[in-house]
């Protein structure tokens, strides 16, 4: 019986079978302040007009501005982090969720309550099962009222040290297990 010989990144000879694992990963950075055009509206989230895409991205591409769309079958860890601020004298609510193929998953909406005057880092992840591949997700959102929201980019600073800039959304997938 033969053994058929693979070798691993660094050239060493490892056994193995007939294995083929293509790995399907994104990351998405908006470099652009965003406020919600109208309150009590719902908007796919656009990743294409001010947005980074990471470097290694592979294997998950952006149709029609939101959807993000998957070459290959699996289940998936989505993690959106956004940087959320309240500049009016009131309390502002915005809700955040997933779709899948152009439908709500159920339970995946966030309720974020801004008070007045403050700005918040939302970190929210979930894990998406049974992607096929073509399948798309889009981050969904709406707010109760457009006065003072919004998403907060922050640029590079120099001083009074240096620092990156703060992205004012980020998306990042990775399949599950990885």
């Amino acid at each position: 019986v033969s053994q058929s010989r693979y070798y691993d990144s660094f050239g060493n000879g490892v056994k193995g079978g007939n294995i083929a694992y293509r790995r399907t990963f994104g990351c998405f950075h908006k470099i652009a302040s965003i406020i919600a055009p109208a309150a009590d509206t719902v908007y796919p989230f656009d990743w294409t007009v001010n947005t980074s895409p990471h470097v290694n991205t592979n294997g998950i591409t952006v149709a029609n501005t939101s959807q993000l769309v998957f070459d290959n079958a699996g289940d998936y860890n989505v993690v959106v982090e956004m940087n959320a601020q309240n500049i009016d004298n009131a309390n502002r609510t915005a809700y955040i969720w997933l779709a899948k193929n152009g439908t709500d998953l159920a339970e995946t909406c966030v309720r974020l309550v801004l008070t007045k005057d403050t700005s918040t880092m939302l970190a929210k992840d979930w894990v998406v099962n049974g992607i096929a591949a073509n399948d798309y997700i889009e981050v969904k959102f709406a707010v109760d009222n457009t006065s003072g929201i919004s998403l907060e980019y922050i640029p590079a600073q120099t001083t009074p040290y240096v620092r990156p800039a703060v992205a004012s959304a980020t998306i990042t997938i990775t399949p599950v297990g990885a």
